[in-house]
């Protein structure tokens, strides 16, 4: 059964706003999925034309890194732990703008995932905001070993374009990798045409060499890519053959830069 867990204490609203947000911590009745027949691979949609629900984040990489999260009005994300551990711990940074709620009591030891989703900011006495609240969420696994991830949550204006994510899946290093390899193969060619040796056609966009340096600087500057991670040097390859006058698409082919990263770089 869900269980609202809300990330401010309902005696510190007031009382109109109560009203509101008490109800959605009543228990709801637990409905059980209907559980469909296997579909064979071929009556399946492709790779390329499905939504990916969520980003797999190997857990090392979570574990080392700040994880970004976007979070949009109206709408809930994910925070999935698809591994052994479960959570015992969650820190909310900022009471006033977000709440979140577990798929389980965290004394059960069976909470997992968390759904985090906006709302109207609160006004609290004493209370401090940041453009960017954080969170924080200590994990332990079967053998009692902990291990502590921290989520930038980025706010994020209007609606999410068609093929954004709804959050972050953390899974074991090596099936991060495995599904980054088949992401890549499976939208190898598709996403992207060339129109110039420095510019390429993409499904979101022109996109120019120009700008693949400059969402480079972003990323690295807004904290989302730290300099020490191997996509980086990935995308000073490219940039560098790119001035030496290799085509943009064959440079990244050449750098081996996934071509879907490539994309919304730009």
């Amino acid at each position: 059964m869900w269980r609202s867990r809300f990330s401010i204490p309902l005696s510190w609203v007031a009382p109109p706003v109560l009203a509101g947000i008490a109800l959605s911590g009543f228990p709801v009745e637990r409905v059980e999925a209907q559980v469909f027949p296997e579909t064979p691979s071929e009556h399946l949609p492709p790779l390329v034309n499905a939504q990916q629900s969520v980003e797999f984040v190997s857990k090392d990489r979570a574990y080392r890194y700040a994880t970004p999260v976007s979070l949009y009005p109206g709408r809930s994300v994910i925070i999935d732990f698809r591994t052994d551990e479960v959570i015992t711990f969650i820190q909310l940074s900022d009471l006033s703008q977000i709440v979140y709620q577990t798929n389980a009591p965290l004394e059960s030891g069976q909470a997992k995932l968390i759904v985090l989703r906006r709302i109207q900011p609160l006004a609290f006495a004493g209370a401090t905001g940041a453009p960017v609240p954080n969170l924080i969420i200590t994990t332990a696994d079967p053998a009692g070993n902990q291990r502590t991830y921290t989520f930038n949550l980025v706010p994020e204006s209007g609606q999410p374009l068609s093929d954004d994510i709804n959050g972050v899946a953390i899974v074991p290093t090596a099936e991060a990798e495995r599904e980054r390899v088949a992401h890549r193969q499976n939208r190898r060619g598709t996403p992207a045409q060339t129109v110039s040796a420095t510019t390429l056609e993409t499904t979101v966009g022109n996109g120019s060499i120009q700008d693949f340096t400059l969402g480079l600087e972003v990323a690295i500057a807004a904290g989302y890519t730290p300099t020490d991670d191997p996509i980086v040097a990935q995308a000073q390859q490219v940039i560098r053959l790119s001035g030496q006058g290799v085509p943009f698409r064959q440079a990244l082919e050449q750098a081996d830069f996934p071509m879907e990263v490539a994309i919304f770089t730009t």
